[in-house]
């Protein structure tokens, strides 16, 4: 078999439907794929994870050889069977896979693709369904809520009202287990992550660095800046799915008052 082992090696570049994907070797059994959308004259952007989402599925029903294991941001893992296939062998079967999957991808979700700003084009990136998290914002479960409101220079009920406009989109799954990277956060409120983590944040904590927002699933070291706290449980290895959150799901934010909190089994420190 002609299996290739420099890994991140750049093997092929396929373009399809509007599509330009690099496949790249992912150790002895695995490619890297990276979705560029074309479809926008004289424009290449990165794919965004709900367009990743929809590619995964397809190509889980397409060929019965591929395994996909993870998809995030604007790539998906996919790896195979040695015994059966090497590299040359599955991105063969693979081009034709994705023949058959991406001409049937959602045009216009495309276009919205990458993260935007303006409230038009956020509106127009809409998702199927959208998960609604409660938050409680307080320097009671927020450590770092007044410091970022003194150095945003921005009044609590400011960082609150902007967390909570945006319809964020899950772009990864990672870090620990049920911690979704949530995009975009707004400008105003972002911030490099911390110079130096913390031990320990508790779970639910709500917390914002970079152009992200996430939540602590359990109790971690953290080195984002910790905005409010929410009851709600974000994995559970005991009930399936498992985690709340999965890639390219649409999430939005809604500030609760201390009793809603503690009515919904919010627990304080």
């Amino acid at each position: 078999m002609n299996t290739i082992t420099q890994h991140k090696a750049l093997i092929n570049t396929l373009h399809i439907a509007g599509f330009l994907i690099e496949i790249r070797v992912a150790g002895v059994d695995g490619l890297l794929l990276s979705f560029f959308n074309t479809h926008i004259e004289n424009s290449q952007q990165r794919c965004g994870s709900d367009v990743i989402n929809t590619i995964s599925t397809g190509l889980k029903a397409a060929d019965p050889h591929f395994v996909v294991n993870f998809g995030a941001y604007h790539q998906i893992l996919l790896t195979f069977d040695v015994m059966i296939l090497d590299h040359l062998q599955c991105v063969e079967r693979l081009a034709a896979c994705l023949s058959l999957v991406l001409p049937g991808v959602n045009t216009h979700q495309l276009i919205n693709a990458e993260p935007i700003n303006d409230k038009d084009n956020e509106q127009s990136k809409s998702h199927d369904s959208v998960l609604t998290i409660p938050v409680y914002y307080d320097n009671e479960v927020a450590a770092d809520l007044l410091a970022i409101s003194q150095k945003l220079q921005l009044s609590v009920e400011q960082i609150i009202e902007l967390h909570c406009a945006p319809t964020y989109h899950v772009e990864a799954i990672g870090f620990a287990p049920g911690f979704g990277y949530l995009a975009e956060l707004p400008s105003p409120l972002q911030l490099p992550r911390k110079a130096t983590p913390v031990t320990n944040v508790a779970a639910g904590s709500v917390a914002i660095a970079g152009n992200k927002t996430a939540i602590y699933p359990q109790s971690s070291p953290a080195g984002w800046h910790v905005i409010g706290r929410t009851p709600v449980t974000l994995f559970d290895p005991t009930t399936a799915p498992y985690s709340l959150l999965s890639l390219g799901l649409a999430v939005q934010f809604n500030a609760i008052s201390r009793h809603t909190f503690l009515e919904l089994g919010g627990q304080l420190d």
